[in-house]
């Protein structure tokens, strides 16, 4: 049995189709939400290129940058939140727990309904 033309593009149509949904797709972020202590300081665009220098117990300095956020210096003793990696998917984090400090990427466009306790 020999393959025809059409039944080449029928199958190359199936693979791609295979291949696409495989391939994960994560949101990308669209906000920066910077807690300390479980309260709400600052609220930042990702989309916007900032400097921000918070100042709690130590001082951490926030970049956004090319829609990624990081913690480019910080006096605390771990440092552990300036080796994290660049964030800018929805859901990541980076945590100054020195400092009781956390950003968190979210998207504004899930909204939630309920929150529960």
């Amino acid at each position: 049995m020999r393959l025809k033309y059409g039944d080449l593009i029928i199958i190359a149509v199936i693979l791609l189709a295979a291949i696409l949904m495989i391939i994960p797709k994560k949101s990308n972020g669209e906000q920066v939400i910077l807690t300390c202590d479980g309260e709400e300081i600052a609220v930042f665009d990702l989309n916007k290129n900032t400097e921000y220098t918070f100042h709690g117990s130590y001082e951490n300095k926030l970049i956004i940058e090319n829609g990624y956020a990081f913690i480019s210096e910080s006096d605390c003793p771990d440092k552990v939140c300036v080796r994290s990696k660049k964030i800018s998917k929805s859901g990541e984090t980076i945590c100054c727990l020195p400092n009781k400090m956390m950003l968190t990427v979210v998207s504004i466009k899930i909204k939630t309904d309920v929150i529960s306790k």
